[in-house]
């Protein structure tokens, strides 16, 4: 929660005019059944979503950002960044 907390005080210190880019594992699975979300993720979603998820979602909707990586289709083995036999994340 503290990383949140943090990157939101940063982000609200770049001026108006600069364009923001946040690279990183974030640790937040979200999905494309929320419309409320619909101006910030797009329809290429990894299954359900989990808490880091709506952290993301709510974070990227206040400052009007985007989760360029759900605007993109991608390759099975690239939807998660920890896979086993037993899970994707």
């Amino acid at each position: 929660m503290f990383y949140w907390v943090d990157l939101d005080e940063v982000v609200r210190g770049i001026l108006n005019t600069e364009k923001i880019f946040i690279g990183g594992d974030i640790n937040g699975q979200i999905m494309e059944d929320y419309t409320d979300f619909d101006d910030v993720r797009g329809v290429f979603c990894l299954g359900e979503w989990n808490g880091g998820g709506a952290l993301l979602l709510d974070f990227s909707k206040d400052f009007e950002l985007v989760i360029a990586n759900s605007y993109f289709l991608k390759w099975q083995n690239h939807l998660g960044t920890f896979c086993s036999t037993v899970v994707m994340t």
